[in-house]
């Protein structure tokens, strides 16, 4: 049985593996791990089987999908639910805090204008993050796992959740 999704799927840990490989290794493995298939096996086998299927299942939907990839991938560096936990760039915070009042004014006086503008704004912000530390994951990628890349692709993952949090709270009011 595999450590992990990577290599249950004869991976290295890598932030942008090829999803095509990762698609046809899903099927293949959905082939061979079906549990139909192993209906007159005895329990021990239709239970060994029934793991591999849902490996293969939730192996599948974390790696093609760029946020429970990131997430599982650092996962396997850090207890991510600690980290989660530990005090953030404060700078960042107060960017953050700033940017969430200036949305909530422009929620509370019903500003579509200014709704606008925050969702470019906070696009952009996303954008130049997405940009910084996109040579350092290829980096990791090319397989230079430093602690130093790590912890910078650590800390855009926490920081890319206040994006994404803030991006669910405009869909949320305008009703999208």
């Amino acid at each position: 049985m595999a450590d992990n999704y990577f290599s249950f799927y004869e991976l290295q840990p890598c932030f942008f593996p090829d999803t095509g490989y990762i698609k046809r290794k899903y099927f293949e493995f959905s082939k061979i791990y079906h549990p139909d298939f192993y209906s007159d096996a005895d329990e021990k086998k239709q239970e060994e089987v029934l793991e591999l299927s849902s490996i293969n299942n939730k192996a599948y939907t974390t790696l093609t999908d760029y946020d429970k990839r990131l997430f599982y991938l650092l996962s396997l560096y850090y207890d991510m639910e600690a980290e989660g936990k530990k005090a953030m760039d404060p700078e960042f915070l107060m960017e953050m805090m700033d940017f969430n009042e200036k949305l909530q004014d422009a929620q509370m006086e019903n500003d579509a204008i200014q709704i606008s503008q925050l969702v470019e704004e906070a696009n952009e912000l996303q954008k130049t993050l997405d940009d910084r530390i996109l040579p350092l994951m290829k980096t990791f990628d090319e397989g230079d796992h430093s602690n130093e890349i790590l912890e910078k692709i650590k800390e855009y993952y926490f920081k890319r959740k206040y994006f994404l949090r803030i991006q669910e709270n405009i869909s949320t009011f305008a009703g999208l």
